[in-house]
């Protein structure tokens, strides 16, 4: 009787575990973001001090339709380097909150996120998918 109560313990626990992992992953998207971002703001700014009003057109030389291996190079000190992550174009990035990155289409699934750069505004946003 102990050990089906353990037992029952235990299953009830593993719903527990995913969720805290997926929480986990989408703080360290939420960080890797925030880096980002203030990558492109510092290198607006050193713009700003050759009196130029720009935003880089690129944020790295990783591959288009690809896991990023060297993603945001151009504004982060250490390229990412996160098979949770899938460059999709030079304006498009995916997340994949729960892991599932083997395919480019497993990188879009519900509860993911799509990140967007847009070169003109500096910005850099997600959004999750429903």
């Amino acid at each position: 009787m102990v050990m089906v109560i353990i037992l029952l313990l235990c299953l009830a626990a593993i719903p527990q575990f995913f969720a805290l992992q997926h929480k986990n992953r989408e703080k360290k998207m939420e960080k890797t973001i925030a880096v980002v971002q203030a990558g492109i703001a510092e290198w607006h700014f050193r713009k700003l001090k050759e009196n130029l009003d720009a935003y880089p057109l690129i944020l790295d030389a990783n591959p288009a339709n690809s896991r990023c291996g060297i993603c945001f190079g151009e504004v982060m000190d250490k390229p990412l380097q996160n098979d949770l992550w899938f460059k999709k174009s030079d304006t498009e990035y995916y997340f994949s909150r729960n892991g599932n990155g083997e395919k480019p289409e497993d990188y879009r699934e519900k509860y993911d996120f799509r990140i967007t750069y847009d070169p003109a505004l500096g910005s850099f946003t997600a959004t999750q998918i429903q």
